[in-house]
């Protein structure tokens, strides 16, 4: 058998890093794990190829310390440099605040230390210098203008100090002058002072001489002293905001100045007492003196009319007196009265009693002239009571003739109130007529009345002098005014009640034509229903009404005939009471003529209608006739016939013409379903407003005339648009003057002059 196989050996360990150390050695450096290639010679390889690479790793070690050392002693040369740049910079710092006393100590100090420092900062040094000689000359400038301020300060400090000490010197002037000025004025007080008191003094004893000699000594003392104080005050009155001092000098020279016043005002004071004083002894003496001249001029006058020279006047010495000085010649009851209260013991008046006596003649004097000057005045006032009743005579036909025409104005009144909205809506036409009549009546008495006043008042204003102010003629011209006044007002009424009377006609004017209009239109379509039941044209309806052959005219019997037939065809009847607006009608178609003819009997068919909705015009009576052309809203057309029935359709239409074109045809007045084409158009309009009627369709042509509020115009040609302005304009005749002309329907801006009736 074969022997047994051994067991496999294991692979052989990495021996540990301690053994590779050992054997490799090496700085503590610890070696990789060492890979041990297999073989006999693979340890030795292996120790080998580390030793190679620890070698190599040392080598490294060696530049990377040398290169950290280079760094270092690079990093030290720029710390020196650093360190020298920054003592050159703190010198420099400080010569940028350097003070003109320091600056050429620092400058010497930054020489120095760049000399020093200069090699120490190697590659900054060339940088720095070029600061500090930078730094050295904005320094330099900086010093030359420090100094040049310290000069121009000192300048101005000394200029300050000057002007200070003229400001001191011109303070302390004005209070010394100040000074010297109140003191003047306190001396000049003084004089008068003492002037006042010797004149004091005078008045107690003195002469009037004397005391007339010592006031106007005062008085001239005190005037100086008076003048003296206001040029004082005027100085010491100071406008301190413009005074060219310090603020504590003008307190200080202003401080004074209130000393300085309040002793003027001291002094005002005393002036003025002084003043009173020198006036009051004046005025004192004065009237002393009156006084002596007064008595000696009275025992003169006593004396010249003394004509005994015994102290005593008499009865022929008091008329003497009062007729030479007063002018008037005493009774001798006056002279009793007057010689009987002031005689004395001896039977004369003494000179005691003189001026009694004078009063008493003078108001004997005026009460004489009083009592005449009263009967000159009862006597002017009798005779001006005496014209004014003469003039209220002249005027009374002028009164009694306002009277006549105030009672009518007050009648007119009454029946006024007739024709007022409230009662006129209850009020038929008849009655209405008859009261406006009445109106006119009551007003026509009146009018002639006031005219009669109206001429005896301008007969008596031409005798009446309108310049004069005495009291006759400011009476004439008053009681002139007031009559005038009075007939004015009655005229204003007198009006009134015309212009409501004038206004209620027109109105009636205006029902009237509006039913007529009613009526004539009623009557055409009665017509036309006649025509169509008989079966016959206009012409033959007009024989039938007037009942003969060609060239019969219509009589108002005839006329009235026929509408009683008209009504049996509509199977109504007409009485004799509904007549009468046939009648009307009759004599309006007729112009009150008593006939009416055939063209007046077609010309009354003539209706207007205004297109109230488009339709067409045909040439034939048929629905399906041919087209004129288009009749548009708002159009006017003027019938030539009456309304018929068209018997295929039963619509009502009616031959007609455009009044814009003259185009002629037939057109539906109204549709079998009840829709309305044509709506007639009343031929009589209603002024609005009042407008003026011009000669042509142009609105600036010649104004014919002012047409009134309400009054009536009877259209001749419908609403035409005139050209220049777009304003619709009618050719109209006025029923009150039958005036033909042109008025606007509307002005452009839409105030609306003319309505339909």
């Amino acid at each position: 058998p074969p022997p047994p196989k051994s067991p496999a050996r294991p692979p052989a360990r990495p021996p540990p890093a301690a053994a590779l150390a050992a054997a490799g050695g090496g700085g503590g450096i610890v070696a990789p794990r060492l890979v041990v290639p297999p073989g006999p010679g693979g340890i030795q390889a292996a120790i080998s190829e580390q030793a190679m690479k620890r070698q190599q790793k040392e080598a490294e070690m060696q530049e990377r310390r040398a290169e950290l050392q280079k760094k270092r002693e690079e990093e030290n040369a720029r710390r020196q440099e650093h360190a020298a740049a920054i003592v050159v910079r703190k010198v420099i710092q400080r010569i940028r605040v350097v003070q003109p006393e320091n600056f050429d100590t620092l400058r010497t100090e930054l020489e120095n230390v760049i000399v020093e420092q200069l090699e120490k900062m190697g590659s900054m040094a060339e940088k720095i210098q070029q600061e500090a000689e930078k730094e050295l000359i904005e320094a330099q400038t900086r010093v030359d203008a420090l100094n040049e301020k310290r000069l121009e300060e000192q300048r101005k400090q000394a200029e300050e100090e000057a002007k200070k000490q003229l400001q001191t010197e011109r303070a302390e002037k004005m209070k010394k002058d100040s000074a010297d000025m109140v003191a003047n004025v306190e001396a000049k007080i003084k004089l008068a002072a003492d002037a006042t008191e010797a004149l004091e003094s005078a008045m107690k004893d003195g002469a009037h001489e004397d005391v007339l000699k010592a006031a106007q000594s005062a008085e001239e003392l005190v005037q100086v002293a008076q003048t003296a104080i206001a040029d004082a005050s005027k100085e010491l009155s100071v406008p301190w905001a413009e005074v060219d001092l310090p603020e504590e000098l003008v307190g200080e020279v202003r401080s004074e100045y209130k000393g300085f016043q309040g002793r003027v005002a001291e002094c005002r004071k005393k002036v003025a007492k002084f003043t009173r004083t020198a006036k009051e002894a004046k005025e004192r003496e004065t009237r002393r003196a009156s006084a002596l001249k007064k008595e000696k001029d009275r025992k003169e006058l006593f004396s010249k009319y003394d004509s005994c020279g015994v102290g005593m006047m008499n009865r022929e010495d008091i008329r003497s007196f009062a007729k030479e000085v007063y002018s008037y010649e005493c009774t001798e009851p006056q002279l009793d009265k007057i010689h009987g209260k002031l005689r004395g013991k001896v039977g004369g008046v003494p000179y005691e009693a003189f001026q009694r006596m004078r009063a008493m003649v003078a108001i004997e004097r005026s009460c004489s002239k009083e009592r005449a000057r009263k009967a000159e005045e009862e006597k002017l006032k009798a005779a001006i009571e005496e014209k004014k009743a003469e003039f209220k005579e002249l005027l009374a036909e002028a009164e009694s003739a306002l009277a006549e025409a105030q009672a009518a104005a007050e009648t007119s009144e009454a029946a006024s109130k007739t024709l007022l909205p409230k009662a006129a809506a209850k009020s038929s036409v008849a009655e209405l007529k008859a009261n406006a009549t009445k109106v006119d009546d009551c007003v026509s008495p009146g009018t002639a009345a006031l005219q009669r006043a109206r001429t005896s008042i301008e007969a008596v204003s031409g005798s009446v002098d309108s310049e004069a102010q005495d009291e006759v003629a400011r009476f004439q011209r008053q009681e002139l005014e007031g009559i005038k006044g009075r007939a004015k007002k009655i005229q204003a009424q007198l009006e009134k009640h015309t212009n409501t009377a004038k206004t209620a006609r027109q109105k009636i004017q205006r029902k009237e034509c509006a039913e007529m209009e009613a009526l004539r239109i009623k009557t055409i379509r009665a017509m036309g229903d006649y025509m169509d039941a008989k079966e016959m044209d206009f012409d033959k309806l007009f024989e039938h009404m007037a009942g003969g052959g060609a060239g019969t005219e219509l009589t108002l019997e005839k006329f009235v005939e026929f509408c009683r037939e008209l009504y049996e065809h509509l199977g109504d009847k007409l009485d004799s009471e509904g007549e009468g607006p046939y009648k009307e009608l009759f004599a309006h178609a007729s112009g009150d003529a008593d006939t009416l003819s055939h063209a007046k009997v077609k010309e009354m068919l003539h209706v207007t209608y205004k297109v109230v909705k488009a339709a067409m015009l045909a040439e034939g009576s048929k629905i399906d006739a041919k087209a004129v052309r288009r009749l548009e809203e708002g159009e006017h057309v003027r019938a030539l016939d009456c309304p018929r029935r068209e018997p295929t359709s039963g619509v009502t239409r009616v031959r007609c013409r455009a009044l814009n074109d003259d185009a002629e045809g037939f057109v539906s007045v109204s549709g079998n379903k009840g829709t309305v084409f044509l709506e007639p158009v009343s031929s009589h309009l209603a002024c609005l407003k009042e407008t003026v009627i011009t000669a042509e369709l142009d609105v600036t042509s010649d104004t014919i005339r002012k047409l009134s509020k309400d009054e009536l115009l009877e259209v001749i040609q419908f609403p035409t648009k005139e050209p220049s302005c777009g304003v619709l304009r009618v050719k109209a005749k006025t029923l009150s003057d039958t005036t033909i002309g042109w008025v606007s329907v509307a002005g452009n801006a839409g105030t609306l002059f003319l309505e339909a009736c």
